[in-house]
């Protein structure tokens, strides 16, 4: 049964008011042969209350509850390190699965054996009433990536038996999850995207956007100094990016992090 099971790595911290509905999301898929695992992230809420109060008759939630603070790419990782399952998939603790989610998903990365598989998602306020919808391109190569990412974290699935298991930089404080990606998708590996909307991103806040000159900077450090990219290239990389972000429909990573929305020390 392992080789088929999901593993689904929820990492919390300060997400008590949408924390339920994330969890039972899951719990409420279609496909059953899944695990659940929730990295509390040491958060000071009530989050340890309600998962314990969820858990106490499931069994498919395995609950680790942190002493200290890591930071989200230590908390994914130590989700990563204990998952048994094949497939690997993630879920923001303020986000929603669509029911069929994971069903969905995994028949379509099991028929073609694909790699990596990303799907569309839905937005949605703070009430999940959907108020717009993301289309990714088809396929996402790591070149591609560079210039824009596409990816939302509820949208994953990657298969271990292909990629064995990624991890995220324990170090970075901003766009750990694009850095991630990044990781998956180097030595030619590519994603390819299943165009159904199966997943609600929540959005909490009113903000339009962060600071845009301090997402550049970040933007260019990445090119820099993480993917260690001559300044020829990250100047290519850069001007596209600069013009992608322009558009409504490019993903703004910063806005998407776990430290944005979870970490408030």
């Amino acid at each position: 049964m392992n080789d088929i099971l999901i593993s689904v790595i929820m990492p919390v911290y300060n997400s008590e008011k949408f924390l339920k509905k994330a969890i039972d999301s899951v719990l409420n898929q279609s496909y059953k042969n899944f695990e659940l695992i929730i990295i509390n992230d040491c958060s000071p809420d009530s989050s340890d209350e309600i998962i314990k109060n969820i858990a106490y008759n499931e069994e498919r939630i395995r609950y680790i509850k942190l002493d200290k603070n890591v930071g989200p790419g230590k908390a994914r990782n130590i989700g990563i390190e204990k998952a048994i399952g094949r497939y690997i998939s993630f879920l923001d603790s303020d986000d929603y699965y669509l029911e069929n989610r994971l069903e969905k998903a995994f028949q379509f990365i099991k028929k073609y054996n694909y790699p990596i598989v990303y799907t569309s998602f839905y937005k949605g306020d703070i009430h999940l009433n959907i108020t717009g919808k993301f289309n990714p391109p088809k396929i996402m190569n790591y070149h591609k990536f560079l210039k824009h990412c596409v990816f939302l974290t509820g949208t994953v699935i990657y298969d271990t038996n292909i990629m064995g298991k990624v991890y995220y930089s324990e170090t970075l404080k901003t766009s750990e999850d694009y850095v991630f990606y990044l990781n998956l998708l180097r030595n030619g590996n590519t994603a390819y995207c299943l165009n159904e909307a199966l997943t609600i991103y929540r959005s909490t806040s009113n903000s339009v956007s962060s600071n845009k000159v301090k997402t550049a900077l970040n933007q260019w450090k990445i090119y820099r100094k993480i993917e260690g990219l001559n300044i020829f290239r990250s100047l290519y990389y850069f001007i596209h990016y600069a013009i992608l972000s322009s558009k409504k429909n490019f993903i703004d990573y910063k806005k998407y992090s776990y430290m944005r929305r979870f970490r408030s020390q």
